[in-house]
């Protein structure tokens, strides 16, 4: 049953903001907000499936933004393994919007649980761990459909919420590498 919830809150998460766009017209630049992609490294254990969104800052600033130098976007991800689950979730704040190649900057945390099939199980426990990273990377994504790549590195601090009623810092500071592949919808 769980593994069928992190599906269907993605497709959610993409069908939302479609249908809250079909009430007005789109006369900007980026229409296409919406990217699928498959990230490998990052915050997921070694895959994850992401859904990233564009925000529009247009309509939140209205006419004071005659020139944009950055775009922002939030993300949200899942992974699943036989032996872990994860969701990532992001922010991303995306330079150059008038290019078709930019700079990345994100924060981002992914909740992780281990052993999550194996809830009655006598030896195996679930176990909680929380990822935390501040990321840097290029991204290549046009204002239309087409492809989407974005490559980066990632610090990583690896929490455990279930030690002692606080989070308490494993293994210090950690490097992942991230590598996007997908699809502008």
């Amino acid at each position: 049953m769980r593994v069928l919830i992190l599906p269907m809150v993605l497709i959610l998460q993409l069908i939302l903001p479609l249908s809250a766009c079909a009430q007005r017209k789109v006369l900007q630049r980026w229409q296409h907000k919406n990217t699928l992609f498959v990230e490998l490294g990052g915050l997921g254990p070694y895959y994850s499936l992401n859904l990233d969104h564009l925000i529009n800052r247009r309509k939140i600033y209205g006419k004071f933004n005659k020139r944009k130098k950055v775009m922002y976007s939030y993300r949200l991800g899942f992974s699943v393994l036989p032996t872990l689950v994860s969701v990532p979730l992001g922010l991303s704040l995306i330079t150059a919007p008038n290019s078709r190649h930019h700079a990345e900057f994100s924060v981002g945390v992914a909740p992780l649980v281990k052993n999550p099939f194996n809830i009655f199980g006598e030896r195996q426990n679930m176990d909680k761990i929380v990822l935390a990273g501040v990321g840097a990377g290029y991204r290549y994504q046009v204002p239309r459909q087409g492809l989407f790549l974005s490559v980066g590195i990632k610090p990583v601090l690896q929490f455990n919420p279930s030690a002692g009623g606080g989070l308490k810092i494993e293994k210090g500071l950690f490097y992942s590498g991230y590598l996007g592949l997908g699809f502008t919808l």
